[in-house]
């Protein structure tokens, strides 16, 4: 249970840096016209922090070595897609106002960031095993 609010929390801290850095993007690409008025702004940011935990908290079935990596990618990626298709489009991340074509262009933009977000955890945490094995291959031949 202790690991799970870890993850919860961590996955909180990285929904709230991802919207940050994206609405920081955001302003700057619209030059000051990006305006998150009413309550949308406590919307998106509790629509990050959701997403945020859908694709933290499911990385922890990494740790079943049972299921193949195939499996395991399927069930974090999709965990976390769903939750931001449904977020997204509550909370307007999705312009479903603007025709199909909009909406394809974010779903398939989510899609390629997540990828690029998970295989960069994926070569790091690649690199961590390789320096780890050398080290323990290092004390072994000592």
């Amino acid at each position: 249970m202790k690991k799970i609010m870890l993850y919860i929390l961590r996955g909180i801290g990285m929904g709230c840096t991802i919207f940050t850095l994206s609405c920081i993007v955001f302003d700057i690409i619209w030059k000051g016209s990006f305006l998150l008025d009413y309550w949308n702004y406590t919307k998106m940011a509790i629509g990050s922090m959701i997403t945020g935990i859908a694709f933290y908290v499911p990385s922890l079935v990494y740790q079943n070595e049972k299921l193949s990596k195939a499996l395991q990618v399927f069930i974090h990626m999709g965990i976390g897609l769903l939750t931001y298709l449904g977020v997204g489009c509550y909370v307007g991340w999705i312009p479903l106002q603007a025709g199909a074509w909009a909406v394809v262009a974010v779903i398939a933009s989510a899609i390629a960031i997540s990828f690029c977000i998970w295989f960069g955890f994926y070569l790091y945490y690649r690199q961590e095993a390789k320096r780890i094995n050398a080290k323990i291959k290092e004390k072994q031949e000592i």
